[in-house]
This record gives structure tokens, C-alpha cells and sequence, in this order.
């Protein structure tokens, strides 16, 4: 019995003392999961930044947007100075003063447009563009 208890003895203390080897299995596992852990966080970066545009990506969509909006802003000074020219028939004195007074301002913030958007200001096209569907929409409601 001796005999036995100190095999086990020794049995545990020689396989409780050596250290677990590892192979190169473990290694190239973990050097896949490594490469496939940063592929994976590189596609994440991409999705998630892949909306900032470089600032020559945005001046060049700028120019075109410009283009774009200049040949848009001709036609509507050209047809505002038309507008005023032409007031609807039917229309009484009063109704054609106002009609005026709409389609000069029409007429001004048509060029101020024209101004802003030869210039690359972008960011003040939308205010301006809002002022003149106001105009329209207050000339209809008071004239018709």
C-alpha cells in the first residue's frame, strides 16, 4: 500500500509540475484568429468612416452642385424679369401693385442667389431659396 500511495505521489507531482507544451497548432490558431480580429476591425473602420469624403471629394462635388445651380438660377432671373412684364390679366389696381412689389423682390433675391452660388457659398443657397418659395407662396395667397 505504501508502495502504491507513493507511485501516485510521484505520478501527480511529475505531471503536476511539467508545464502544458504548446503546439503549433494553438500558435497558428491564435495568429489566424489575430489576422482575422484586425481584417475584421479594418472593415469596421471602413464602414464607419467611409462617409467622410476627402476635401477634394467635397470641392468637386461643390463645383458640380455650382454648375449645376448657375444654369438653374439664369433661367429663373430671366423668367422673374419676364414676370414683371406680364402681370396676370384681371387683376385690379391694387392686386397689380402688389404683384409688382412680389415680382421685384422675386427678381432681387433671384440675382442675390445668382451671386451666392458664383461665389461657392453653399451653405447660404438654402436660406435663399426658402425667401423666394416664400415670395411666390405669399404673391399667390394675396394676388389670386
Amino acid at each position: 500500500m505504501k508502495k502504491i500511495t507513493s507511485s501516485f505521489i510521484i505520478i501527480l507531482i511529475i505531471t503536476g509540475c511539467t508545464q502544458k507544451s504548446i503546439t503549433v497548432d494553438e500558435t497558428s490558431l491564435h495568429g489566424s484568429k489575430s489576422t482575422e480580429l484586425q481584417i475584421l476591425m479594418h472593415k469596421f473602420d471602413n464602414l464607419i468612416y467611409q462617409h467622410y469624403e476627402s476635401e477634394l471629394d467635397r470641392d468637386r462635388r461643390r463645383i458640380d452642385y455650382t454648375k449645376d445651380m448657375i444654369n438653374i438660377v439664369d433661367e429663373l432671373v430671366s423668367n422673374s424679369k419676364k414676370l414683371k412684364i406680364l402681370p396676370p390679366k384681371n387683376l385690379t389696381k391694387e392686386e397689380i401693385k402688389n404683384f409688382l412689389i412680389f415680382s421685384n423682390t422675386l427678381e432681387q433675391k433671384s440675382k442675390e442667389l445668382k451671386l451666392i452660388v458664383n461665389s461657392y457659398q453653399i451653405e447660404k443657397i438654402n436660406p435663399i431659396i426658402t425667401q423666394l418659395n416664400n415670395i411666390c407662396v405669399n404673391c399667390h395667397a394675396t394676388v389670386r
